[in-house]
């Protein structure tokens, strides 16, 4: 279930991408080990992962949201390895969403901190 709600939630906001269902497979895939899209798709599917917002539909066993937690950080391994585009989506949220700026300062910083430590 999980697999297929993200694939058709990518799908939903990528019907213009040539050969979606196969390239979605192979992102799913853990036999696949490689980005099967173009650099301006991962950009955006690394958007729609930042934007996304989960529902769950047993509301309370936790099952599916920590499956689409892990599929996600999944994903983003293949779509991201080296937490670059990750990064820079999190550092425009703060700089947009965060109105004082001794926290966002501190925010950006801790951003830049944690994805050296992770890369």
């Amino acid at each position: 279930m999980v697999s297929e709600s993200l694939s058709n939630y990518f799908k939903t906001h990528l019907n213009d991408v040539l050969d979606i269902d196969t390239k979605l497979s192979k992102l799913f895939s853990k036999e696949e080990h490689t980005n099967p899209f173009d650099k301006i798709t991962t950009k955006r599917l690394i958007s729609l992962i930042e934007s996304l917002r989960i529902v769950d539909p047993a509301v309370g066993s936790g099952a599916f949201p920590m499956g689409i937690l892990n599929k996600l950080v999944f994903i983003l391994s293949k779509l991201d390895p080296q937490n670059t585009f990750w990064k820079q989506a999190q550092i425009e949220a703060i700089e947009r969403d965060v109105k004082d700026p001794i926290l966002k300062e501190k925010l950006i910083q801790q951003a830049e901190s944690l994805a050296r430590t992770e890369s």
